[in-house]
């Protein structure tokens, strides 16, 4: 990372892995560019600036390793900011055996309901939830599309013949096993780029 200059207040560095220039102030990120011109146009109030917002939800059906999540975030925040979108803030909360995950982006233009069903599904969304919502969006629905949910009303029992499986038996006991391994997750992880310190999210995920 290279500083560049002082514009109006605000400090211009040069990222050589991601080619791009990144604008801080007050020792938060606030927007990346290719240009140095698209910087000046930006701050000088000349482009659009973000004001769409949108928040995405994911289902994941299962607690994948602490570190895992910690890389994931990195990642997802990354690809999004690529995509031309600005992360305000992540929230991931234990839910069954996996986590919900609201994540609050902000865009330059409105967001389609067939965009925020691509996002979430870029960003690790249950597979089959993201099927069903296309079928839901492409039939025109807005917004209310969009749901998780935290309460089973019902769920179907195994058939007998499979409850006695060695296979089931012997998955439940690697993932108890894996559970008890990897040690308790936090109930809620709270993470907003370029205001929270990313030292304080690795003590909530750390690695027993």
């Amino acid at each position: 990372m290279v500083e560049v200059e002082i514009y109006a207040g605000h400090k211009v560095e040069y990222n050589a892995m991601k080619q791009e220039f990144q604008v801080w102030k007050n020792d938060a990120k606030i927007f990346s560019a290719k240009t140095l011109k698209e910087i000046q146009d930006m701050i000088d109030g000349k482009t659009k600036q973000f004001k769409f917002k949108r928040c995405l939800h994911k289902d994941w059906d299962f607690r994948p390793t602490k570190r895992w999540i910690r890389g994931w975030l990195e990642t997802i925040i990354n690809t999004y900011e690529h995509l031309g979108y600005k992360v305000e803030e992540i929230i991931i909360k234990k839910r069954g055996r996996g986590f919900h995950i609201w994540s609050h982006i902000i865009s330059k233009k409105p967001f389609t309901e067939d965009e925020v069903n691509m996002l979430q599904w870029i960003g690790g969304d249950d597979i089959t939830r993201v099927r069903i919502n296309r079928y839901r969006t492409r039939r025109g629905m807005k917004m209310m599309w969009n749901k998780l949910f935290s309460k089973v009303i019902w769920r179907k029992d195994l058939p007998k013949n499979c409850q006695k499986c060695r296979i089931v038996k012997t998955l439940r006991e690697l993932e108890r096993g894996l559970e008890k391994e990897e040690g308790e997750y936090p109930e809620v992880v709270r993470f907003r780029p370029g205001v929270d310190d990313v030292s304080e999210l690795k003590i909530m995920l750390e690695e027993k």
